[in-house]
């Protein structure tokens, strides 16, 4: 089975006259990559001190387009960023949702639960190109291939910013950042001391016509509350916890609309005979930092968090049921530019078809169990006028899958390199490659990445790219097993 592969090859104009969507004038100061390693004497960007009576604006940080901290205007992608004032002034609990305001990015959500996102292309009922990313930990389930965002622990309040790149980034994220990657990054315990709770109830109309109890206006409810606390200059940790309800959506009824009866009167037929179901989505999540005296830092994180309703999938729509839940927990050490860390991602749930049916006229079912161990370690070294970005990820899968049973586990791997060249004030080239290897696949995949950067002035970027990107097959397409009778529509 061969991998899918997508090339693009963009030019790109960014000008920031000041903060970045939703940033602020008192965000942490901008670094470039060099502030993660031992520094040149010299940056070739070195910027003249203001005058003390003139306003200085600080630049948003990324991580995401290199994974180590830059400035947004030097990143080697586009980007955007999801600011805090944008979050905090957010009518939606939704994360998701924060996604419809940025350029190039498309968002449905056809249940209360189901949401999916695409950059560059439209979305369906399962988008399956976008990789999402808490703290740099993958969200993306690789027993279906998509995304599920109501397995998100955090509050929305525990958000600092959420980094957009649109468009291929498979040359340092691997597999599935085909059409681009969303990482939430969230604020650490010093970042959020204190205690803040928060209630909502807000509602949505429905059309008439609608099916069962869809019918009317709905509902929907949310509750969260977090605690942070520095206990000395050394130990901090968080606490929070929340929870979600929401209705289900109106579903049409009749006959299914055609606006050229000569062409479709042959096929009309009635919507499908079921109902929309609502959406609950409990979540709890901990962290604890540690700062050494000497620089380094531990994080240690875990949480838990549950949904059910409907899921679409390529074989029609799924009811996942209550007690569906998702866990994780994170390690992470950092020592100047170098960082390694470990997390696991457990997923345990069932969920009934409601159109299709096996040969017995019983609904299809789902339970999937899936374990993900995933390690990783990355450094930043710079040297004269190179800045030298390298690392790589070892994962390890295990499912235990009603509608796949042969698909026991799969290992993958890989490991990436990249440097930015710092040709002239002026000038810059970011040349990196990833290499992938996957025991599902025929052979190693490759995904490079070429950038080259004009800098007329300080706060302006021209950029014109080069990159490649793949999405691996998920295991129901490689081992989906299952006898399926006609859909009862």
């Amino acid at each position: 089975m061969k991998a899918v592969c997508r090339v693009a090859l963009a030019a790109a104009l960014t000008c920031l006259a000041g903060p970045a969507m939703g940033a602020q004038q008192t965000a942490p100061a901008a670094k470039d990559p060099q502030a993660a390693a031992p520094k040149p004497e010299q940056k070739p960007d070195a910027k003249p001190e203001q005058p003390p009576d003139q306003p200085k604006y600080e630049e948003t940080v990324v991580v995401s387009a290199s994974r180590t901290e830059e400035k947004l205007i030097n990143a080697p992608a586009t980007m955007t960023v999801i600011g805090p004032e944008t979050i905090r002034s957010a009518p939606t609990q939704n994360f998701a949702e924060l996604l419809r305001t940025v350029p190039g990015v498309n968002v449905t959500q056809v249940s209360a639960r189901d949401i999916n996102v695409t950059s560059r292309s439209a979305t369906g009922t399962l988008s399956t190109g976008t990789l999402a990313l808490l703290d740099g930990r993958s969200l993306y389930q690789d027993f279906f291939g998509f995304v599920m965002w109501d397995f998100l622990p955090v509050n929305l309040s525990e958000i600092k910013q959420i980094e957009v790149i649109r468009g291929p980034a498979s040359a340092v994220w691997g597999a599935n950042a085909l059409n681009g990657v969303v990482n939430v990054i969230s604020k650490s315990p010093r970042e959020m001391q204190g205690t803040s709770a928060m209630l909502g109830i807000g509602g949505f109309d429905r059309p008439s016509g609608s099916t069962g109890s869809s019918s009317g206006s709905g509902t929907l409810f949310y509750v969260s509350g977090t605690h942070a606390q520095a206990v000395n200059d050394r130990l901090a940790f968080k606490i929070s916890g929340g929870g979600y309800t929401q209705d289900p959506y109106g579903r049409p009824t009749g006959r299914i609309p055609c606006d050229r009866p000569e062409v479709c009167a042959p096929l009309l037929k009635d919507y499908p005979n079921y109902a929309n179901q609502g959406s609950t989505q409990p979540k709890f999540d901990a962290r604890v930092d540690y700062d050494y005296p000497d620089g380094r830092k531990l994080t240690i994180s875990g949480g838990v968090a549950g949904t059910d309703g409907i899921m679409h999938t390529g074989i029609g729509p799924f009811d996942i049921n209550n007690g569906s839940v998702m866990g994780y927990g994170k390690l992470n050490f950092t020592r100047k530019g170098f960082k390694a860390g470990f997390f696991t991602n457990i997923l345990n749930g069932d969920a009934a078809n409601l159109l299709t049916t096996d040969t017995q006229g019983r609904p299809i079912g789902f339970d999937f169990l899936t374990k993900t161990f995933d390690f990783e370690a990355s450094n930043v070294q710079t040297k004269n006028k190179h800045v030298v970005t390298y690392g790589g990820n070892l994962r390890f899968n295990a499912f235990d899958l009603s509608l796949a049973p042969k698909a026991e586990n799969r290992t993958e791997g890989g490991a990436y390199l990249q440097d930015e060249i710092f040709l002239s004030p002026m000038f810059r080239l970011v040349a990196g490659a990833r290499v992938d290897r996957f025991d599902y696949l025929d052979s190693f995949v490759f995904s490079p990445r070429v950038t080259f950067m004009v800098k007329p002035e300080e706060n302006h970027t021209i950029r014109v790219s080069y990159n490649r990107a793949y999405r691996s097959p998920s295991v129901i397409n490689n081992f989906l097993d299952v006898t399926i009778a006609e859909p009862s529509i």
